[in-house]
């Protein structure tokens, strides 16, 4: 399927809030918590570090949120959009190049498939969300499509896919959740999938839960001829989902000190954790991968 040309949405379905998906999840549960970490570029990891996940508690926009009243259409290079919240039936469109959403609410209220996706990136460069929430309302089949962008400390959910983007992608820190398709939908629902045979991929310290037994939590896959490349998918939390991860054939390819809760499903996944078989995933290094309730290993199929 296409990034930017699809026209798909989804009908209304309600599910608890995984708030308590297993011991250990929260950010609380950390020992005695974390100072925040500065990154160089400013950034503020405002949840405490792995071996705790992100949740409700740290991700998402904080204070008070003036209602946005600039349109759906964000073509300025440069623009810092933050402290507003976005309703949007149609979805925003990001054409330019360096925006950046901070701090910012948008949420999804237009009818049920009424568009394809909540942000559309088109052909741009260097997106950042931080502190965001994307509240898809059970309504549409994505929350962020398109170019590659960076995405941290947000909040995404009920949504069929969370994060569906080119590369390069960096997904840090987000509490991913509710995402599924409905009945009578097929949205292949998906936490973070990139394009087949992708490169320049970072996905750490998320904690990414599906509620259903279609695709999967991470969705990163190459082909034996074509693998996709320099990928690390490191310190997540994961559950649900048919395989939750699907990794691989791969080049410079890492999968490493990742959690896999059965929560939802006694293998993790409907079906398991891994898609592709060891002798034909490539250069996929698994190290350090454990069953988030037990701490057994969990490098291999099940």
């Amino acid at each position: 399927m296409g990034f930017r040309a699809m026209r798909h949405r989804l009908p209304r379905t309600t599910f608890v809030l995984m708030a308590a998906l297993a011991p250990g999840i929260t950010a609380a549960d950390a020992q005695g918590g974390a100072p925040d970490a500065i990154f160089a570029d400013g950034f503020d990891q405002r949840c405490a570090p792995y071996p705790a996940f992100p949740d409700a508690a740290c991700t998402g926009p904080v204070g008070k949120l003036e209602p946005w009243t600039g349109g759906d259409e964000f073509r300025t290079d440069g623009q810092v959009v933050e402290n507003v919240e976005i309703h949007t039936e149609n979805g925003l469109y990001v054409p330019a190049d360096n925006v950046v959403f901070r701090n910012v609410r948008i949420v999804y209220t237009g009818e049920l498939d009424g568009t394809f996706t909540m942000v559309n990136l088109n052909y741009n460069t260097g997106t950042r969300f931080e502190d965001c929430e994307l509240d898809g309302q059970s309504k549409v089949a994505r929350a962020i499509t398109g170019s590659g962008a960076t995405v941290r400390n947000c909040n995404i959910h009920h949504v069929g896919n969370a994060i569906e983007t080119d590369t390069p992608l960096v997904a840090e820190h987000n509490y991913i959740h509710d995402i599924r398709s409905p009945d009578g939908t097929d949205w292949h629902a998906d936490g973070i999938q990139t394009p087949l045979s992708a490169g320049n991929v970072v996905v750490r310290h998320n904690t990414i839960i599906l509620t259903g037994s279609e695709t999967g939590a991470i969705n990163i896959m190459g082909t034996l001829a074509d693998p996709a490349t320099d990928v690390l998918i490191e310190h997540n939390l994961m559950a649900g989902g048919g395989y939750t991860v699907y990794a691989g054939p791969g080049s410079n390819y890492r999968v490493v000190e990742n959690h896999f809760s059965t929560q939802m499903y006694p293998e993790v996944g409907y079906w398991n954790i891994w898609y592709w078989n060891p002798d034909e995933d490539g250069d996929v290094l698994r190290s350090g991968n454990v069953i988030h309730e037990t701490g057994a290993p969990a490098d291999d199929n099940f």
